[in-house]
């Protein structure tokens, strides 16, 4: 017979619910800004003669920014970093449910580590190479010619 949950760890299965929430959301986005930014790529490249210059900056301005959310934010990352901490968290829960020797000392540091798994959201603004500033572009030309 499975264990259930004392009521002050009942939480535990709200915070499941909310971690799945979460990766399911951030994944539907990846995907979005994904398609997007390669169908606006490809389509700019594709059918830039025929389209007037405004649509071209539109649809290049589209672009890049869906690459820079992706990117910047780091979006991949936090859907496997939510699917993993959802994932520990979810096999604690079985554990803890069905294997009488795993604590609710366990189960409470599963939880814990899961959070560090899910981690908070971090942004990675763009760098420039040591060698070139903001408004040169680096080289690696090393014969002295441009």
């Amino acid at each position: 017979m499975a264990r259930q949950l004392p009521p002050e760890l009942q939480y535990l299965e709200t915070h499941l619910e909310t971690w799945a929430g979460i990766g399911a959301h951030l994944q539907k986005w990846y995907i979005i800004l994904g398609i997007l930014a390669s169908a606006t790529s490809l389509g700019v490249a594709a059918f830039a003669s025929f389209l007037p210059t405004i649509a071209i900056s539109s649809i290049s301005f589209v672009s890049a920014l869906s690459v820079g959310l992706i990117s910047h934010f780091n979006v991949g990352r936090k859907v496997s970093d939510a699917w993993t901490a959802w994932r520990h968290l979810n096999a604690a829960l079985m554990k803890y449910r069905m294997i009488p020797t795993f604590t609710e000392e366990n189960l409470i540091e599963a939880y814990s580590e899961a959070e560090r798994i899910l981690g908070n959201a971090s942004y990675s603004p763009p760098t420039t190479s040591p060698t070139s500033t903001p408004n040169q572009p680096h080289s690696t030309n090393t014969d002295g010619k441009a």
